[in-house]
C-alpha cells in the first residue's frame, strides 16, 4: 500500500513539472523571437539556455522549434473553428458579428499565437486555418442564401474576399507598432455590404 501511495504522490508533481517546462519553453521562445525579430534566428540551444532546461528535456516535448508553433496552432484553430460553428448556427444578420469575433479572438490570443500568425512561410497553418473558417462563415451567411449567382463564380469570389481580409489582418499584425484590429471592422463591414449589393445587382 505504501508503494502505491508513493507512486500516486509523485504523479501530480511530474505533471506540474511538465506544465512548468511547457510554460518556460513558450515564454522563452516569445522572448527570443521578440529580441531577434525572427523565428529563423532562434536555435534550440539558445531556447534551452533561456528556459533553463536540457536539450533532451526539450526533445521530450517537441521535435523542433517549428513544432511548438504547430502544436499551439492546432489548439488555436480548433478553438477558432468551434467558436465559428456556434456563430454560424446563430445565423447573424450582419457581417460585423463575424468580423468582431475574428478581431476579438486574435486580440485576446497569446503572444506566441500572434508570432505564429506573422511567420513568413509559404504555408502558414495559422493563416490557412483562419482563411478556411472565414470562408465557411461567409458562405453560410444569410446574405448569400437567396443569390442566383453561378455557384462557381460565387465560391471564387468568397475565397478571394476571405483570403484578402485575413491577409490584411496579418499585414496589420506585422507592423512595427500594430494598432487594435477592431478599428478596421467598420471598413471591412462596409466593403462586404457593398460586395453583397453588387451580387444583388448582378442577379437582376
Amino acid at each position: 500500500m505504501k508503494g502505491k501511495s508513493s507512486i500516486m504522490d509523485k504523479t501530480p508533481k511530474r505533471y506540474r513539472n511538465y506544465i512548468k517546462t511547457e510554460h518556460a519553453i513558450k515564454e522563452s521562445l516569445v522572448a527570443l523571437c521578440n529580441e531577434k525579430k525572427s523565428i529563423n534566428k532562434v536555435t534550440v540551444r539558445e531556447l534551452c539556455e533561456r528556459a533553463n532546461i536540457s536539450k533532451s528535456t526539450f526533445y521530450l516535448h517537441y521535435a523542433d522549434i517549428e513544432n511548438i508553433f504547430e502544436t499551439v496552432g492546432d489548439k488555436f484553430l480548433i478553438t477558432f473553428k468551434d467558436m465559428f460553428d456556434e456563430l454560424i448556427k446563430s445565423k447573424p444578420e450582419d457581417f460585423m458579428v463575424y468580423i468582431n469575433q475574428v478581431f476579438d479572438f486574435i486580440n485576446e490570443s497569446s503572444e506566441l499565437i500572434k508570432i505564429g500568425l506573422t511567420l513568413n512561410k509559404p504555408q502558414n497553418y495559422f493563416i490557412d486555418g483562419l482563411k478556411n473558417q472565414l470562408e465557411r462563415a461567409v458562405q453560410n451567411s444569410p446574405y448569400l442564401a437567396d443569390t442566383n449567382m453561378d455557384k462557381t463564380q460565387l465560391l471564387v469570389e468568397v475565397k478571394i474576399i476571405s483570403s484578402g481580409i485575413i491577409d490584411f489582418i496579418i499585414d496589420r499584425l506585422r507592423e512595427k507598432k500594430p494598432k487594435r484590429l477592431d478599428r478596421y471592422a467598420p471598413i471591412i463591414n462596409n466593403f462586404l455590404n457593398t460586395w453583397v449589393a453588387s451580387l444583388e445587382n448582378r442577379n437582376q
